[in-house]
């Protein structure tokens, strides 16, 4: 039964933020029981694992959706033609990790990871597949709640499994058997519910054994997608394998791979604004109401800036407690890394929400342009600050490319629409949250109780923007909006 977009939202909120959980239990699980040594080679391997996600469950699974919701009847010819174009593109990734797995661990510098590597080559076909069923076959069909099942039942199973394995004395290849097992069950049940779906949908393309949709208009829709998404990708887990390759030493990575985890926290607190944003820039655009896009404009980076400056300046200031309250007191080291790493995320929310403005404009392929200048940027600063200053250096990479993407869509945005924020908001918002940032510094507990420091902190935060005037009437509105609808 097709199921409306409001439900749908809500099924899949649920399940983002299951998957969510489930990926942060698995980080901190293992890093408390394995160590920083045998962490850092899980990192790396996430990191592969990550990049080869980004290639393969975004674009031809988008494009699917699309296509398929916009021509139920070319359902089967649309199956046919993008399940044979993904198979091909997996099968050829893992023949290529196959064959060439020896000469990616001797680039990182560890031959002892090249049975890993041949590992994920294989988990690279339902890698590949779970997306196109669930984000592509099901979400294009609406069938949102069998999607989010989906979505849900597969972290947990990999939770469940990845911890079984260890337990059982396997380490690194039982959290990779967990994984694929757990890959292997989704993808059992996007067959399952799109085999229902098959069975009963009334199909007008049925006469042709083999029905195909023409690879082209896939293509066409996905390239720039996947682009996007495999530089945005890139971003954010490629330091971590050029550490592995630059420094050789697997416990500075397992310290970079805990302050990436924390550090991502806000970005994906954060990631659900851009996709609101799109088509609502994209109908004041189409509709040429200048006004109203200059609107979304302003109000998107005030708001942005509101909540994630004093959210960022607050972990900043209390990195080191943040770290052994969630990965022990063997990760410290990590401390400094995320104090700066904090404000990369920061800086990236705004980019890929600046970028999405851009792309809801009808210009996605400068989005796309946009992520690869920063992933650029990104490589050849590791080459310069890793060898030089280590995992600090990977962590300054990141921020000083973030810092100049940010520069290059914010001039691009103000060209065109002469809309930012104004200067009194950005301001006050700054100074507020600068005071936060020095009593935290001065004034914090350790453990459990950081949480009671940052409720007392943020109160401070909101009485400040009151007495600064920057408290607005319309904001006070928009909350009790949002409880409203929430009842």
């Amino acid at each position: 039964m097709v199921q409306s977009i409001g439900k749908g939202t809500f099924y899949l909120m649920i399940a983002e933020a299951v998957s969510l959980f489930s990926t942060y239990i698995i980080h901190i699980g293992l890093a408390r029981y394995l160590g920083p040594d045998a962490y850092g080679i899980f990192g790396v391997l996430m990191s592969l694992y990550l990049i080869n996600n980004a290639f393969l469950g975004d674009g031809v699974p988008k494009a699917v959706s699309k296509y398929v919701a916009e021509s139920k009847d070319k359902m089967q010819a649309i199956f046919h033609s993008s399940f044979k174009l993904q198979l091909l593109v997996a099968i050829f990734f893992c023949a290529a990790y196959v064959i060439f797995s020896e000469q990616l661990a001797l680039v990182l510098h560890d031959i002892s990871l090249k049975p890993y590597i041949i590992f994920l080559g294989f988990m690279v076909i339902p890698l590949s597949l779970i997306p196109l069923y669930a984000n592509g076959y099901l979400n294009g069909l609406r069938l949102f709640r069998q999607q989010a099942l989906i979505k849900i039942i597969y972290p947990l199973f990999r939770v469940a499994f990845t911890f079984i394995f260890i337990y059982l004395g396997f380490e690194m290849f039982g959290v990779l058997a967990g994984y694929l097992i757990a890959l292997l069950f989704g993808l059992f049940l996007c067959w399952y519910f799109v085999k229902i779906k098959d069975s009963s949908h009334t199909q007008s393309d049925a006469r042709s054994p083999f029905p195909q949709f023409p690879l082209r208009t896939l293509l066409a829709f996905s390239i720039p997608v996947t682009a996007a998404a495999l530089g945005l990708t890139l971003i954010r887990n490629v330091n971590v394998l050029f550490l592995k390759s630059l420094m050789g030493d697997n416990i500075l990575v397992g310290y970079y791979t805990a302050a990436a985890t924390l550090s991502n926290v806000p970005y994906l607190i954060f990631s659900a604004l851009p996709l609101a944003l799109l088509p609502a820039i994209s109908r004041s655009v189409a509709a040429q109401e200048t006004a109203l896009t200059k609107k979304y404009i302003t109000q998107s980076v005030r708001y942005l800036l509101l909540l994630l400056l004093p959210m960022t300046l607050l972990v900043a200031a209390t990195s080191k407690e943040i770290v052994t309250l969630f990965y022990s007191s063997a990760y410290t080291s990590a401390a400094s890394v995320l104090g700066i790493l904090i404000f990369s995320s920061m800086i990236m929310v705004f980019v890929t929400t600046l970028s999405s403005i851009v792309t809801g404009s009808g210009k996605p392929h400068i989005e796309m342009i946009f992520m690869f200048i920063i992933a650029g940027t990104v490589i050849l600063l590791n080459f310069i600050l890793i060898p030089l200053l280590g995992m600090i250096g990977a962590a300054l990479s990141s921020l000083i490319a973030s810092l100049f993407a940010l520069i290059i869509a914010a001039a691009y945005i103000y060209k065109k629409w002469h809309a930012l924020i104004s200067f009194l908001s950005f301001f006050r918002i700054a100074f507020c949250s600068v005071i936060l940032f020095f009593v935290a510094s001065l004034w914090h507990f350790s453990g459990i109780l950081i949480f009671v420091n940052y409720a007392i902190l943020l109160l401070l935060y909101v009485l400040l923007l009151m007495l600064f005037g920057e408290l607005r009437k319309e904001d006070v509105s928009l909350v009790q909006k949002i409880f409203k609808r929430g009842h």
